[in-house]
């Protein structure tokens, strides 16, 4: 004997492709002001998910020293995890391992034209070029 049945309701077909996960950026972060303000360094940061994510994350305060050169730079060597205090000379590593040397008005060999613009999850320094 052979029985024959309609298994479509008991099946999870797909009959549309799956919904685009959407990447948010949270507003009032690193990552949002360099969106807004920056856009040709923010083009730097695309494709690099992780990059994206830690400028987005509102739980995790970081401070980035931002080039305005044209020249492709790495983030994480411009990013240090924390805030610090840009009214004192400093020496901190950043993200990637790599020293960061605030002496006066410059940072490594770099001058800061901008210091510290607060933000939700830190804070951006934007400085002439990169090091």
């Amino acid at each position: 004997m052979v029985s024959i049945h309609d298994t479509y309701e008991y099946h999870n077909y797909i009959n549309s492709a799956p919904p685009v996960n959407t990447f948010k950026i949270n507003p009032n972060t690193i990552l949002d002001y360099i969106h807004k303000n920056h856009y040709d360094q923010y083009k730097f940061m695309e494709g690099r998910r992780h990059v994206l994510n830690n400028l987005n994350n509102l739980h995790v305060k970081y401070t980035v020293f931002l080039p305005m050169s044209d020249d492709h730079f790495d983030f994480d060597r411009y990013t240090y995890r924390g805030v610090v205090n840009m009214s004192t000379n400093f020496i901190v590593s950043s993200v990637n391992g790599h020293e960061l040397k605030k002496t006066n008005n410059h940072v490594n060999s770099s001058k800061i034209l901008v210091k510290d613009i607060k933000l939700k999850n830190g804070s951006i320094n934007i400085i002439k070029n990169i090091f």
